[in-house]
């Protein structure tokens, strides 16, 4: 049953930091030796391993399915219920990555079990990817897999799904449900300010401290002269019936939805954000080196077609009058995909098939950063799927990934289960075009 493995990959401790994931390879590892399933494992150090599960023939349009294996920092002292232990209450299952995101692992394993038994009928094959480290940036998990030629073979030039969307929201009486198209660019920002050396450290005159809250304003308003994204253009005209939009008339189109998680939403997909996380300053801050006066640290959101060329240059102009060095710290571009509509159109009718009153899957742009984004440098199409059932509403949803207290639906667990095996086994049996 899928509620269980899902309990049983709970208790497997992977919070990041333990650096741990080769224990919930070994508890996969063994439930496929004992279905007789094809895997293959990937590792750049022993104790964090990949695994990739086959099913099916071996061809260039194989479906992929991944997961992330890792969660985040869970302390017990501060839940409810024990988040390594999987207790259901009140309908809900309770443990860090319920949400994010093994539940979509336990699905998977139901779905291998099942699709074993028919393994002969099908046309195309499916990759399940499971891989660590996603919450801390990848480096050996799907980073270092699409360097393997062997697992990059698997990877590349397919339809994947992942983590990011398949949550649900209303509008207007009309239930809807969103899938992820692409992600925003994140980019780390440094400027620092040059050190006066004719300041007198007995009569300070913050000059430094000065310059740096004029960065912090100059950077924060940052604008970039560029279009809409497609795809909130879409989302937008489908919710208003207006095709008529662009960034010269953004807000006039916000004003009509109302929903403010939606309106939230819509507006991460369409600004630009350059957000001051962390500024030192101070004559004797040891933090600082000793030609810097002050210091900040930007964390930047940015539409994906804004790039890292034109970000430096937009900092640069911006800041040109002011004693700083800028430094672009880290920059993971984003992407915004071109979708295969009859695929899409797959998806949706599986949900439908579930739950006939969800009028449309519409598209979205996250404004968080995961997986895809490797597989994009391989031609492949990412669709952020994994669906959970109407009642875990999409802000709702968003609000307990990486919270305290973390649950899913025991409804929602199932319904993903039966939603992705019924896509799994339509995409492979050629069921869709």
């Amino acid at each position: 049953m899928t509620k269980d493995y899902l309990k049983d990959l709970i208790r497997i401790d992977t919070q990041n930091y333990k650096s741990n994931e080769t224990e919930l390879v070994n508890y996969i590892s063994k439930f496929c030796d004992n279905n007789n399933i094809r895997y293959e494992i990937f590792y750049k150090d022993e104790n964090r391993k990949n695994i990739i599960i086959s099913l099916g023939p071996e061809t260039d349009q194989n479906l992929i399915v991944v997961g992330h294996m890792d969660v985040v920092v869970a302390n017990p002292e501060d839940w409810e219920l024990h988040p390594f232990e999987g207790k259901e209450k009140d309908g809900y299952l309770y443990g860090r990555g319920a949400v994010d995101m093994k539940y979509v692992i336990a699905s998977s394993l139901s779905i291998i079990e099942e699709l074993k038994r028919q393994e002969d009928t099908l046309e195309r094959g499916i990759n399940f990817v499971f891989t660590s480290d996603e919450e801390n940036g990848s480096e050996y998990g799907m980073e270092y897999l699409i360097t393997q030629d062997r697992a990059k073979k698997i990877l590349s030039n397919k339809k994947a799904l992942n983590e990011g969307g398949g949550f649900s929201f209303v509008f207007k009486d009309k239930l809807y449900y969103l899938y992820e198209t692409g992600q925003k660019t994140v980019a780390r920002v440094k400027v620092s300010i040059k050190k006066n050396e004719k300041s007198n450290p007995f009569f300070p005159d913050l000059e430094n401290e000065a310059t740096l809250v004029k960065v912090i304003r100059k950077v924060e308003a940052i604008k970039f002269d560029v279009d809409l994204p497609y795809t909130t253009k879409k989302l937008l005209a489908e919710l208003t019936g207006d095709s008529d939009i662009n960034s010269n008339n953004l807000l006039e189109k916000l004003s009509v939805i109302g929903d403010k998680g939606i309106v939230g939403l819509l507006r991460a997909m369409s600004e630009n954000y350059q957000t001051a996380s962390m500024i030192k300053g101070g004559n004797r801050n040891k933090h600082l080196g000793k030609t810097v006066g002050a210091e900040a640290i930007f964390d930047v959101r940015l539409l994906p077609n804004i790039t890292e060329e034109c970000l430096a240059e937009k900092l640069k102009e911006t800041l040109r009058d002011l004693p700083v060095e800028i430094e672009i710290m880290s920059f993971m571009a984003g992407f915004e995909a071109e979708v295969d509509e009859n695929f899409v159109g797959l998806l949706e009718r599986a949900l439908k098939d579930k739950n006939p009153r969800i009028e449309a899957l519409l598209p979205f742009i996250t404004p968080g950063s995961n997986d895809g984004k490797f597989l994009k440098e391989l031609n492949t199409t990412v669709y952020g799927f994994a669906p959970l059932c109407e009642k875990d509403y999409f802000v709702d949803v968003l609000k307990g990934i990486h919270s305290i207290n973390e649950r899913i639906l025991v409804e929602s667990i199932e319904f993903n289960k039966e939603v992705m095996q019924d896509i799994i086994v339509a995409y492979c049996r050629r069921r869709y075009e």
